[in-house]
């Protein structure tokens, strides 16, 4: 479910109401729904519970609502059959647009409101709404949001920001001008300056009036260990969490998109680029300018050469390279082979 320590609701519309605050006529049968159960929250397929809002739009996901027993979830009209009988029921020529439709006004006002809560530390500090542990230094221009909770022997330098319900393990040092939104953070990190944790993921979905944002409401979870360079920037995710191993080491200006996940002892070269719901194994090593494409998953302990774009699975082990990436021997051999090719027409 979505975390209510980041995005809390003002209040549980009922469905009917939810339904009548969306711009524009959502295209949705809604009669195996009740429209006056209230809505608690947004959550993923099969996890939801009692007035909890899910969906699914595709038929690899169909073995999770099979198993769903409660909430409400929006399908297409060939997933209906899937559904059990505890659950509720709409129906969507695309669900992922009505999803998004929805949750986008269930959770306005604490999208909005992330920004405007800020206080001096000290200042929130006093008012009670942060927890500051024992040998901690903080900055005196350090923004801080409330329900911050901040471990022993943390330092924050100047000009950074720690939004609402942000966690700071013990002994992690953050440098100035950092900001920190919808996250955990572990014990013994180290982030550089410049670092974006928390930020939207970038979801859009095609409407004919333009791109319709889709409302990013997962965190940033970073494991302990963990070192973040200069100016690089971490999305949270749109519903999953974005996770960072322990011990994992990224280098300046790396982009990680919504809903990668990272294992533990990475480590990832400058200018590096993850797409959307990436998942590396422990261990791997991403060279410089290295670009994983959306949904790839590359094994554990594998290797990327240096400005390479993986467009499909790497094998745990495995050590790959070129635009599209291939099996570093037979990349070699392509190379090479042209060269031979431009020579001979030369």
């Amino acid at each position: 479910m979505v975390d209510t320590r980041f995005f809390p609701l003002k209040d549980q519309p009922t469905l009917s109401a939810l339904v009548s605050s969306c711009s524009g006529e959502l295209d949705c049968d809604f009669s195996r729904a009740d429209m006056a159960q209230n809505i608690v929250g947004a959550g993923t397929v099969p996890f939801l519970t009692e007035g909890e809002l899910g969906f699914v739009g595709d038929k690899a996901y169909v073995d999770g609502l099979k198993t769903l027993q409660s909430g409400i979830v929006i399908v297409t009209k060939d997933l209906v059959e899937h559904c059990s009988d505890g659950v509720q029921v709409i129906v969507s020529p695309n669900p992922y647009k009505a999803f998004t439709s929805l949750v986008g006004v269930l959770y306005q006002d604490a999208l909005r409101g992330q920004y405007l809560d800020l206080l001096p530390w000290r200042e929130a500090l006093d008012a009670g709404e942060i927890t500051i542990g024992e040998g901690c230094d903080l900055a005196p221009n350090v923004m801080v949001g409330p329900g911050v909770e901040i471990g022993d022997n943390v330092s924050v330098g100047p000009n950074s920001v720690l939004g609402r319900g942000v966690t700071i393990g013990r002994g992690t040092r953050i440098a100035d001008s950092v900001s920190i939104y919808f996250a955990h953070i572990g014990d013994d990190n180290l982030i550089h300056s410049g670092v974006r944790i928390g930020a939207d993921g970038f979801g859009f979905i095609p409407t004919a009036s333009g791109p319709q944002k889709i409302p990013q409401l997962g965190r940033v979870l970073i494991q302990d260990g963990v070192e973040i360079g200069t100016n690089t920037s971490i999305d949270r995710g749109t519903l999953d969490d974005t996770v960072i191993g322990e011990q994992t080491k990224i280098d300046n200006l790396v982009q990680i998109a919504h809903n990668s996940v990272i294992g533990r002892f990475c480590q990832l070269s400058g200018h590096v680029g993850l797409a959307g719901s990436v998942v590396l194994g422990d261990g791997v090593l991403l060279a410089g300018r290295a670009g994983i494409s959306n949904k790839v998953k590359v094994g554990d302990k594998a290797v990327v050469y240096a400005c390479s774009l993986v467009t499909k699975d790497v094998p745990a082990g495995s050590m790959v390279g070129g635009s599209p990436a291939t099996e570093i021997k037979m990349w070699r051999k392509e190379v090479a082979a042209i060269r031979r090719l431009v020579r001979t027409k030369k």
